[in-house]
């Protein structure tokens, strides 16, 4: 459960289905979202979440696939904290305790922020829908079915090269933190100053290694 996007074994409708039909479901949602009124995304995040649990996915797992949404919601907090002490740091000094009441009133305001929160809404329903292919999907049934687009040829091995990074990622930093746990280490910033680096190298040597077979499996397609 700790791996982003982890493969749950299962035999669900939705594992069943062919992989090809999963991947067309993403753009098409993606021009859903992004195209009809917020009302809809709405819809789509209750209807893909009632989904999940019908497929027997745990809260916690569903929810631990939207850390990357997490981040990106307290990217945008801080920037708008920042952006807010900015502006009413010439009132503070000044005492000016009304002009403060009336841009903090503004800056919360509905119509203000409302953008923000339908574009969190999009995103987080983007990311139930690449949840849902993933977690029914392994990562040798995804590649399969790109290689099988026989005229796209090498750019759909690449394609699914791409598309398998975030799980494959996220296989890697799970193993890496276990090693780091068994070894006695504790969670908090020392572990990611030391860990990240191990991430960065591991990631380029496996990336490395994908390249080079690419390569030989193309060699031999030529041949």
């Amino acid at each position: 459960m700790d791996s982003l996007f982890n493969y749950k074994i299962g035999n669900t409708f939705l594992h069943r289905c062919p992989v090809s039909c999963k991947l067309l479901l993403i753009p098409l949602i993606s021009i859903i979202v992004f195209s009809f009124p917020p009302q809809i995304c709405l819809a789509l995040i209750i209807i893909q979440f009632i989904l999940a649990l019908l497929l027997h996915f745990s809260f916690l797992e569903i929810i631990s696939d939207f850390r990357p949404v997490y981040f990106y919601f307290l990217i945008l907090l801080l920037v708008e904290i920042f952006s807010l002490l900015f502006e009413i740091f010439p009132f503070i000094t000044q005492s000016d305790f009304n002009s403060i009441k009336s841009i903090l009133i503004k800056h919360f305001s509905w119509e203000i922020q409302k953008n923000t929160v339908f574009m969190l809404m999009k995103i987080f329903c983007l990311f139930q829908t690449t949840s849902l292919l993933f977690k029914t999907s392994t990562q040798l049934q995804i590649r399969e079915c790109f290689e099988s687009i026989k005229f796209l040829s090498d750019f759909a091995i690449m394609l699914s090269m791409f598309i398998n990074f975030i799980p494959m990622t996220s296989k890697m930093w799970t193993q890496i933190k276990k090693s780091w746990f068994v070894r006695g280490g504790k969670k908090g910033i020392k572990m990611y100053v030391t860990l990240l680096p191990v991430l960065f190298s591991v990631g380029m040597k496996k990336a490395w290694n994908m390249s080079r077979a690419t390569e030989i499996r193309l060699s031999d397609q030529v041949r």
